[in-house]
């Protein structure tokens, strides 16, 4: 088995800095699904008829390979467990009895059965789960009475051992504590110890072995990497909570973690200015150690980046061009650390972490803990992200949230007060805490809002608010919570009391709704949408559904647009600016110029040349007979009228009431329409027949792909459209809770139509 040179753990916090984006996405999420169906296929196409891979042919490297008796049995075992094949195939079934019964002799055998056991146990059935627990109990009391009274393991537990082996056992016992109980302390403190005294000068690590051979080589990154996530395991089980209890509005910060923290910084800037993924850097060799080594401690800090390398973007990219589909990545142990790499590192992003200049990381296990529990109550992978605002606003989008935890008043420049507000007006919600309760970052907080979100006010988020029922039945006294609505969905929530200790010290009970609502910004936050993999792109109208559709424009070239002021909630929207992104996509695609003007209040006169006037809210409007004849005499002198009810606010349709007062005619445009086919004589656009729909939507259309829109007529003249669903802010790609509205590349491709069709017109 060839686990020489290091290995994986999922961890907690790092206290560095984040680089800022200077790579581009350059492998896709569709490329990683293919690459892990690739690598289980190819596991299952070398399974032996004992449901097992046999093990390493005599005198293949490394010397006496032959003597690691199962494992590749335990190995493909893994990569089967995180290529999330079915418990229910026959071929996964013989390799878990395989697995189980095998008779095992050397430390990395041990772990990595416990590894995968434990990634398999939860998607059990009751049976197997009895028996994998008996496994995993016997394994780990042979990992813990193996370890040297030095911290280290060695392959057999009868020696000193070194760091190779070291932290494989670490990350198996850690793995099996989320399973079993927890293990006695003084596990991670022998180990802690074997850690700080191998770490070298230049901050990395090498084996770790005390022999003439191994004391003096140069450090290497598959080893540097794993003893740092290691380092991150053992902090997590020797310093919880740090941070708390909070005290007269502070934090308790203790001394001990502060040797481990220096460690894990010392090592991670060695990963910055080592970083390669052509080979092991200081080593040599295939790189899926230094990969799934390099994850650990990517997933434990949750940075993104390290140095200026997008770590997975980048790691993601040579596996899955390197990737062989018949032989998956050469041996099963090979194959099983990619799959395990890519499935790992592609797990969605629910938060991310402000990092800003001073004390941004007080509770530095809270958002960790908080992600985890909601991966567990969701049945998935969640992960967190460290970001700061030198980013472009589109990384911060990697996670619908972005949450802030302060102490203190911020020293916000200007230019990142405008980020935050682009985050929020492109659909991201921001969560702030001041933590302990601080009064200086509470006060700061508050003023910061009036200045970043001056249109709308900080209000108590009161018990009819959708975020307590939105996934978990928060009841009994709910946390006291602030919010900023702008009327589509609130886009800012915070708190002036602690609610991070609870998360940080993972202390569930008696705190259940400060956990229980991470599960409910989530289904807020995404309109109980799913997260999106690490690699997507972000949902937008300009999706790849339309993308093979050639679009034209008419005789006109450019269209200009504006809002109706009426007396009801006329501006609902407008932050997002959704015709301005239509209008980039029109410019690109079809050559055809958009404009939004000023809002024209009813009654006003209409500016020569206005193309559409756009009539929209939720609750209803308040023409009025005079405001009829107004908009009348509009489409009476050529103009178009495009009504919407925002989100698809059923309370909108009474506008249907104002637009018949002016005189129009209303019949429901069929599928085969202009504006559903995208056939508008001298313009061309988008074939938006069959269409899906929001969350809120969907059940109610159930066997109605096509969309539902309502011609306004004036005799036999269309003069406009109305929408009883959501188009202009679902085109988007935002997500808004409880919208009835269309998919968005569907709604993108009706406003296309709309706006091509005037140009034919």
């Amino acid at each position: 088995m060839r686990l020489r040179a290091g290995d994986c753990a999922l961890a907690l916090v790092a206290l560095v800095l984040v680089s800022p984006c200077v790579r581009g996405q350059e492998v896709t999420d569709e490329q990683i699904d293919a690459a892990i169906e690739g690598g289980v296929q190819a596991l299952l196409k070398s399974q032996n008829v004992q449901g097992g891979w046999g093990d390493y042919p005599p005198g293949t490297p490394p010397p006496n390979a032959n003597v690691f008796r199962h494992g590749f049995d335990v190995c493909g075992l893994m990569g089967l467990a995180y290529g999330d094949i079915d418990v229910k195939d026959e071929r996964f079934k013989k390799a878990f009895q395989l697995v189980l019964e095998a008779n095992v002799e050397r430390n990395y055998v041990y772990a990595v059965r416990v590894i995968a056991l434990c990634k398999l146990y939860p998607r059990l059935r009751p049976e197997q789960k009895e028996l994998a627990k008996k496994r995993l109990m016997a394994d780990v009391e042979w990992l813990f009475k193996a370890q040297a009274s030095t911290g280290g393991w060695d392959y057999y537990g009868t020696g000193d051992g070194e760091l190779s082996n070291t932290q494989m056992a670490l990350l198996a016992l850690w793995e099996a504590t989320n399973v079993l109980r927890e293990l006695p302390t003084d596990v991670w403190e022998k180990a802690l110890k074997r850690y700080l005294k191998w770490q070298k000068a230049d901050g990395g690590w090498n084996y770790g072995a005390d022999d003439p051979v191994h004391r003096d080589m140069a450090t290497y990154g598959s080893m540097t990497a794993a003893a740092v996530a290691s380092l991150f395991v053992i902090r997590e089980k020797l310093c919880p909570g740090t941070g708390c209890p909070c005290r007269n509005g502070r934090s308790l910060r203790k001394g001990r973690e502060a040797e481990i923290d220096a460690a894990i910084e010392r090592g991670i800037e060695w990963l910055k200015k080592n970083f390669v993924t052509d080979t092991n850097p200081g080593r040599g060799g295939s790189c899926e150690f230094w990969f799934f080594s390099s994850e650990r401690v990517g997933l434990a800090s949750g940075l993104k980046y390290f140095g200026t390398h997008n770590w997975y973007a980048e790691m993601a990219k040579e596996l899955v061009n390197n990737r062989n589909r018949d032989s998956g990545w050469g041996y099963p142990s090979e194959t099983a650390l990619a799959i395990a790499f890519l499935a790992k590192g592609r797990a969605p992003i629910l938060f991310n972490k402000l990092q800003f200049k001073g004390a941004w990381n007080n509770h530095p296990r809270d958002i960790a803990t908080l992600a985890r529990y909601v991966g567990k109550i969701k049945e998935q992978p969640i992960q967190w992200q460290v970001v700061n605002l030198d980013v472009p606003v589109e990384e911060l989008h990697d996670a619908p949230i972005l949450y802030i935890s302060a102490e203190a008043a911020l020293d916000l420049p200007e230019e990142h007060k405008k980020k935050l507000r682009q985050f929020t007006d492109t659909g991201g919600t921001v969560l702030f805490e001041a933590s302990c309760g601080n009064y200086e970052a509470a006060t700061w907080w508050e003023k910061t809002c009036k200045e970043v979100w001056p249109e709308w006010e900080l209000k108590l988020v009161d018990r009819e608010h959708p975020l307590w029922t939105a996934d978990q039945q928060i009841k009994g006294r709910l946390p006291a919570l602030f919010g900023a609505s702008d009327g589509v969905r609130t886009f800012l929530f915070y708190s002036k009391v602690d609610i991070s200790c609870p998360w940080n010290t993972e202390a569930v009970a008696g705190n259940r709704a400060l956990f229980d609502l991470g599960c409910n910004l989530y289904m807020y936050t995404t309109d109980r949408g799913k997260l999106r993999s690490r690699l997507a792109r972000r949902e937008t109208g300009a999706g790849k559904k339309y993308a093979g559709q050639a679009l034209k424009g008419g005789d006109k070239t450019t269209l200009t647009v504006a809002r109706v002021k009426h007396g009801g909630e006329w501006y609902l929207a407008g932050n997002y600016h959704p015709w301005s992104l239509l209008a980039a996509d029109l410019k690109q695609k079809a050559e055809v110029t958009l404009e939004e003007r000023d809002p024209v209040p009813v009654g006003a006169e209409v500016p020569a040349g206005t193309s559409l006037l756009y009539y929209c809210g939720r609750a209803g409007s308040e023409l009025g007979p005079d405001g009829a004849k107004w908009l009348k005499s509009y489409l009476t002198a050529g103009g178009f009228v495009f009504a919407e009810a925002v989100l698809g606010d059923q309370r909108f349709e009474s506008a249907l009431k104002d637009l018949t007062d002016a005189g129009l005619a209303t019949r429901p445009l069929g599928a085969d329409h202009p504006l559903v086919t995208g056939l508008l004589g001298s313009a061309t656009g988008c074939n938006a027949s069959k269409v899906a729909y929001t969350y809120s939507l969907a059940g109610e259309r159930v066997g109605k792909p096509e969309p539902l829109l309502v011609g306004l007529f004036d005799g036999e003249k269309l003069v406009g459209l109305f929408s009883p669903f959501d188009i202009m802010y679902a085109q988007m790609g935002c997500k808004a809770f409880g919208s009835r509205g269309y998919a968005a590349e569907d709604a993108r491709a009706l406003a296309t139509n709309l706006a091509l069709y005037l140009t034919s017109r």
